[in-house]
């Protein structure tokens, strides 16, 4: 009888944990699915971007999000900054431009 009640325990209270989980995450989603979009009325910031060198793989999120329009979503107009100087060493000029 004791190895029933362990083998019950050891089954039972993950499983219920995971339905919990997976309730609370899908009333969240309906939630969040129901309010207001507030995307309508939001004002686009534009910003500048920029990448090292050329595009390559470690870019791939931030392509496909500007194709998807991810950013647009958000209220942000993402620009990219294609550089011909290196983007850090431009970072070092702006930091002792605000000095």
């Amino acid at each position: 009888m004791n190895t029933r009640l362990r083998l019950l325990a050891s089954i039972g209270i993950p499983l219920l944990l995971i339905v919990l989980v997976v309730g609370a995450f899908l009333w969240q989603q309906h939630v969040a699915g129901t309010a207001a979009s507030p995307h309508g009325t939001q004002k686009m910031t534009t910003m500048k971007l920029a990448l090292d060198w050329t595009p390559n793989t470690n870019h791939t999120g931030i392509y496909v999000a500007l194709k998807k329009g991810w950013y647009r979503d958000e209220g942000i107009n993402l620009l990219g900054y294609n550089a011909t100087k290196r983007p850090e060493w431009q970072s070092v000029r702006g930091l002792w431009r605000a000095i």
